[in-house]
């Protein structure tokens, strides 16, 4: 994918590298998303928010799963879109902290990976996987969607 990037698509190789591993394999989306910024900054963003929240308590975590509600109530689908970050996040800190050699998704956000992967076990991360792919299916179920949010929120870790 990297070199389909930088060879035909004449994406930077840094951009190209960082995309490949995002894309899962997935070259229709890899070649999208060259030339969307947008999607990569909100991503970004993303991960960079639920980073800090980590490190908050019960209250702000309430907080955040509401302003993420209030934000999104006639689209969803921003919601489904930060549960898959938070999913590839976690995923990342479970190969981490289990000393994996798996190509991680998240290259760009290495180094917070390696001081939450040494914050908690490997198990502790697979329970965070576990907890998010729940909330997920909990929503494909109808259940409310703030309670599914709360109840993750709960369930992850503090880090600081």
């Amino acid at each position: 994918v990297r070199a389909a990037l930088v060879e035909r698509h004449a994406v930077e190789p840094a951009r190209a590298e960082l995309l490949a591993h995002l894309s899962g394999g997935r070259v229709g989306w890899a070649i999208t998303h060259a030339s969307d910024d947008s999607a990569l900054e909100r991503r970004a963003e993303i991960l960079c928010e639920h980073r800090q929240l980590l490190g908050e308590n019960r209250v702000a975590r309430f907080a955040y799963a509401n302003a993420l509600m209030e934000a999104n109530k006639k689209d969803e689908t921003a919601i489904s879109e930060t549960l898959e970050h938070w999913l590839s996040f976690w995923r990342d800190v479970m190969l981490v902290a289990s000393g994996s050699a798996a190509p991680l998704t998240n290259v760009d956000f290495e180094d917070q990976l390696a001081v939450i992967a040494s914050a908690v076990e490997a198990k502790r991360a697979l329970q965070a996987v576990q907890a998010i792919r729940e909330t997920v299916h909990r929503r494909a179920r109808n259940v409310n969607t703030r309670l599914a949010l709360e109840v993750l929120l709960l369930d992850l870790p503090r880090v600081r």
